[in-house]
């Protein structure tokens, strides 16, 4: 039988055989530790930048839902004697190649149909649930129902339909970047 002793020796030239520093079981406890207190520091910043990133998609789906469900309803509301008029207040709602096309699509088409036959239109959206959403840009799918009048009609002709409309932030603010129909 070994002594202690002879033990501790025999554990230093096992040791010392294999390269492993000559260490006492505290030292090795205390570099374990640490190595975990490391993992865990380190897993703690990940889940908080993604809790960050998570809570940024979160505000731009709040933001965007609201901006496209105002702007829209004003976008597709109109009424024949202040439309023209109403253009460059519009404008500020929109962003990209969309904000031209509707520029051109109201000028060529909307106004002339609409004072031909007085229409007034008004547009609700019912419901707005988003597609997909990053920071600065949202995918909705929103609900209308239009109500339009128009002179020699004493009624209104309601209308529904889906579209898919796209916001991007622009300085802070959501527009619409592009509207199709669904």
């Amino acid at each position: 039988m070994m002594s202690v002793a002879e033990e501790a020796t025999t554990e230093q030239l096992e040791m010392a055989a294999l390269g492993l520093p000559r260490r006492s079981l505290t030292t090795w406890l205390v570099l374990a530790l640490t190595a975990v207190l490391i993992a865990v520091a380190i897993a703690g910043v990940l889940l908080r930048r993604e809790n960050n990133a998570d809570a940024d998609v979160d505000a731009a789906r709040a933001q965007a839902s609201l901006a496209a469900t105002e702007s829209v309803a004003e976008l597709f509301s109109y009424d024949y004697r202040t439309i023209a008029q109403d253009l460059p207040e519009r404008a500020a709602l929109l962003t990209g190649d969309f904000a031209d096309a509707y520029d051109e699509l109201v000028t060529t088409q909307v106004i002339p149909a609409a004072s031909k036959q007085k229409l007034v239109t008004r547009t609700d959206v019912a419901v707005a649930a988003v597609i997909s959403a990053q920071e600065d840009e949202v995918r909705l799918l929103l609900f209308l129902n239009q109500t339009s009048g128009k002179a020699g009609s004493d009624l209104p002709v309601l209308a529904g339909s889906r579209v898919e409309v796209e916001m991007k932030r622009v300085d802070g603010s959501w527009r619409v970047a592009a509207v199709k129909p669904v």
